[in-house]
C-alpha cells in the first residue's frame, strides 16, 4: 500500500493551531502509516516551535485517539479577528483588476508560474483591454482576508474583478485571456 502523504500548515497561528492542523491530516489519512510534510507553504519565518508542536502531535498521540485530539485543541484555540477586506467597486473602474493569491512568489514554484502566466499577459500581450495585476502573498495580513472574502479554498489562485478564475491551477495564456477579456465585457454593459 502507498502511504498517504498529506501537507500541513504552520503559516499563521501558534503551537496549539499547528497542532491541530497537524493531527487534522493525520486523522483525514485514517490510516497509521502516512507522511506528514510541510509542503512549499511553510513559510522561511514560521517560528521554530510551531514545528517542534507538530512533531510532538505526530510521535505521541496514538492515532486512536486522533480524534479526541482535535477536540481538545480546538477548544483551545483563540480566533484571530480578521479584519474585512475591503471590495474594491469593480464597476466604477476603467480596467480590469487582477490579484494574484500566493503563498509567496520567490520561494514557492506553483506561486511563481502563476505569477508569471499573468505577467506575461500584461507584458506580452497588449492588444487585450487594459488591466492591473498584484501578487498578494499569504505572510501579509491583508491576504487572509482577502481569502475569506472570496472564498478561496487552494493557493495559488487568480481573482479578476473580485471573481474567482482560477483556482490552485495555472492557466494557459489563452484562458486567461479570455478571462480577462470576459470581465472586461461585463464592465461595459
Amino acid at each position: 500500500m502507498a502511504p498517504y502523504v498529506c501537507r500541513y500548515r504552520c503559516l499563521n497561528g501558534d503551537e496549539i493551531l499547528s497542532q491541530k492542523v497537524a493531527a487534522e491530516c493525520i486523522y483525514e489519512s485514517g490510516i497509521d502509516r502516512f507522511v506528514l510534510v510541510p509542503g512549499c507553504d511553510l513559510l522561511y519565518d514560521t517560528p521554530p516551535k510551531n514545528l517542534e508542536a507538530v512533531s510532538e502531535v505526530v510521535q505521541d498521540v496514538p492515532i486512536e485517539k486522533i480524534g479526541a485530539y482535535i477536540t481538545e485543541k480546538a477548544s483551545q484555540i483563540v480566533e484571530e479577528e480578521i479584519a474585512p477586506y475591503k471590495v474594491p467597486d469593480y464597476t466604477s473602474l476603467d480596467h480590469v483588476v487582477v490579484d494574484v493569491i500566493t503563498i509567496n512568489a520567490d520561494t514557492c514554484a506553483a506561486c511563481k508560474y502563476m505569477v508569471e502566466a499573468v505577467k506575461s499577459v500584461g507584458d506580452k500581450f497588449m492588444a487585450i483591454p487594459p488591466f492591473e495585476w498584484s501578487e498578494h502573498r499569504l505572510s501579509e495580513k491583508t491576504t487572509l482576508s482577502m481569502i475569506k472574502t472570496f472564498g478561496l479554498k487552494q493557493i495559488p489562485s487568480i481573482v479578476i474583478n473580485g471573481k474567482i478564475a482560477f483556482e490552485g491551477i495555472v492557466p494557459t495564456h489563452d484562458e486567461l485571456v479570455k478571462k480577462i477579456r470576459e470581465a472586461f465585457e461585463r464592465k461595459r454593459k
